[in-house]
């Protein structure tokens, strides 16, 4: 497939991205994290579904995984799947919305929900995640989450297509 935009073979061709991360956790003070993340990307038709997976130092699978089905259209991305389920937490989520948007060489997606835990307490979570696109073999990947309008995580990795 031809591509026509920096963020098209990420988008839109399968592929495994991957590369040390870097996050500053807002707690005790403030924690760094570091350790290793590949972002799958797999596609079924002219969807697209990716899938994150962080890994340690010596790039073994941990237990968090962050997941999407998402379609390109024109300038936008449009989420496939309503989100009803944290599939970390295994907590219940409501009012999940998503919004996602490219040109040549960003991607910046938004994702707000409310996590249902324990009983009557609700935490209202909202993820920011633009990636910025080098060439097209290079990403690099910024993140945060506020939960409840708290800065709880900032992130950054530059990511490589494997095999390249």
């Amino acid at each position: 497939m031809k591509t026509e935009r920096k963020c098209d073979r990420f988008l839109r061709q399968p592929g495994t991205w991957s590369g040390p991360f870097r996050n500053f956790v807002n707690q005790t003070g403030g924690v760094i994290q570091e350790g290793y993340v590949a972002v799958e990307v797999e596609i079924d038709g002219d969807e697209i579904c990716h899938r994150n997976v962080f890994m340690d130092e010596k790039h073994q699978k941990s237990e968090y995984t962050g997941s999407g089905r998402m379609k390109v259209d024109g300038h936008r991305i449009v989420n496939m799947d309503v989100m009803t389920e944290d599939p970390n937490t295994k907590n219940p989520i409501r009012n999940h919305e998503f919004e996602g948007y490219l040109i040549d060489d960003h991607v910046f997606i938004l994702e707000t929900y409310d996590e249902i835990l324990d009983g009557e307490n609700v935490d209202r979570r909202r993820n920011h995640l633009h990636y910025f696109f080098p060439s097209e073999n290079e990403i690099v990947m910024l993140g945060d989450v506020f939960v409840n309008d708290r800065l709880l995580v900032f992130a950054g990795a530059t990511l490589k297509r494997e095999g390249d």
